[in-house]
């Protein structure tokens, strides 16, 4: 027989906290399109880290 589970109120409270409702994709290009400008953005915020000797 299964144990009762047994939440306080302050516990599903904190889980609340950290729920972050998620953006439905419509497609997969979408979703392809926001990793390819997360990555270019990433590359371009990089570059200035860099100095001329830098071999890319």
């Amino acid at each position: 027989m299964p144990w009762p589970l047994s939440i306080s109120q302050e516990g599903v409270l904190k889980a609340k906290e950290h729920i972050q409702k998620v953006t439905k994709k419509c497609t997969i290009e979408d979703t392809l399109m926001d990793i390819h400008k997360s990555n270019t953005d990433a590359i371009t915020a990089d570059t200035g880290k860099f100095n001329e000797r830098t071999i890319y």
